[in-house]
């Protein structure tokens, strides 16, 4: 497994779409059934998996980070109309870009909805701890609940 990146590794992997988008069931036990997935990604250079921890830290410490989101959001939904027929699909959304999600959110509503996923069907999952600010947050959830979506927060507390 790859757990440092570099310059190369990293083009490699965006301009190759070396990035690929896994689902994690996620399962009621009380109902015994699959109710939603959530969306992974997942890359390899050269065949070696690479960590995707190291992968989402060098595109932030790179200033790539925006465009590895733009890329994983828009293979996910691309990749999901398949996967995910009337269940939840849970999202990451990147909490250190609220503010850039907040000043996009027409064109990332537009995208998603050329999906044809229902937004009812969609859980965009922010990470609550990497939060710079909970006017941001807010502002975030409004304008995305109020468009159909729900929201979860992961890793509160």
């Amino acid at each position: 497994m790859i757990s440092i990146l570099n310059d190369e590794i990293f083009n490699y992997v965006l301009s190759q779409k070396e990035l690929s988008i896994h689902f994690q069931p996620i399962v009621s036990v009380r109902n015994r059934k699959i109710v939603g997935v959530e969306a992974l990604t997942r890359s390899f250079y050269m065949n070696e998996y690479i960590s995707p921890d190291a992968l989402f830290s060098f595109s932030k410490l790179h200033e790539k980070g925006q465009t590895l989101d733009n890329i994983c959001r828009q293979n996910t939904f691309e990749t999901a109309k398949s996967i995910c027929d009337n269940c939840l699909l849970f999202v990451n959304f990147e909490a250190s870009y609220l503010k850039s999600y907040i000043e996009h959110s027409e064109d990332i509503i537009m995208s998603i909805e050329k999906s044809s996923i229902p937004k009812k069907h969609i859980v965009i999952e922010i990470n609550e701890k990497g939060t710079n600010s909970s006017t941001d947050l807010e502002n975030f959830i409004k304008i995305f609940r109020e468009n159909g979506f729900l929201i979860a927060l992961d890793d509160v507390g």
